[in-house]
This record gives C-alpha cells, sequence and structure tokens, in this order.
C-alpha cells in the first residue's frame, strides 16, 4: 500500500542523488515526491497518510510528509514541495479534520 508519508523516503533518495550526482535517482525521488504531491487536497491534507487503509493519519505520519517534502524542496530545488508542506501545516493549524483523508 502506498502512503504519502513515503516522502521522507523520497527525500533520502534525493540526498543519494545529490551526493552522487545520480540522474535515476534524482528523477526516481521526483517521481515520488510528484505521487504525493498528487495525495493532496485542496484544503491541505495528504490522502494516504495513515498507517492503515482507512485509519485516520496521526501527528507522526503528518510529520514525515511535511519533513520529506522540505528536504526534497531544497535537495532537488523545488519550491513547489514547501509550498505544499506549507499549505499542510497551515490546514492543521486551522484545525481541518483529516478524517475524511484515511486510507485508500
Amino acid at each position: 500500500v502506498a502512503h504519502s508519508y513515503y516522502a521522507r523516503a523520497a527525500s533520502g533518495l534525493a540526498a543519494f542523488a545529490r551526493l552522487a550526482d545520480d540522474d535515476r535517482s534524482t528523477l526516481a525521488a521526483r517521481q515520488a515526491f510528484e505521487w504525493v504531491l498528487a495525495q493532496q487536497d485542496s484544503d491541505g491534507w495528504f490522502a494516504r497518510a495513515d498507517f492503515t487503509p482507512g485509519g485516520m493519519p496521526t501527528t507522526h505520519t503528518i510529520g514525515y510528509v511535511l519533513e520529506g517534502l522540505l528536504a526534497g524542496a531544497e535537495l532537488l530545488d523545488e519550491q513547489r514541495y514547501r509550498i505544499a508542506a506549507a499549505q499542510a501545516a497551515g490546514a492543521s493549524l486551522v484545525g481541518g479534520s483529516p478524517r475524511r483523508h484515511g486510507g485508500a
């Protein structure tokens, strides 16, 4: 099952790609981040940020999404990742409910 919190793993791949100057790894990291961005709703929440299908995201998994996106933004010089993370952080500050975003 794919999860949006895999953004954190994608940031590790992006770090490797940068250190190794490896285009294939850079492309793979970008593809992973693009998938994560596709999970974001207009209100900022990310679908598939839960541990189990149909479950609720936790601060742990939401943090992994944000951490991964912010690292990816820095490593890949991609501002869209930073903007997506900021939008998600804003959604959590205004008390939006992630319940409808659990699971597939």
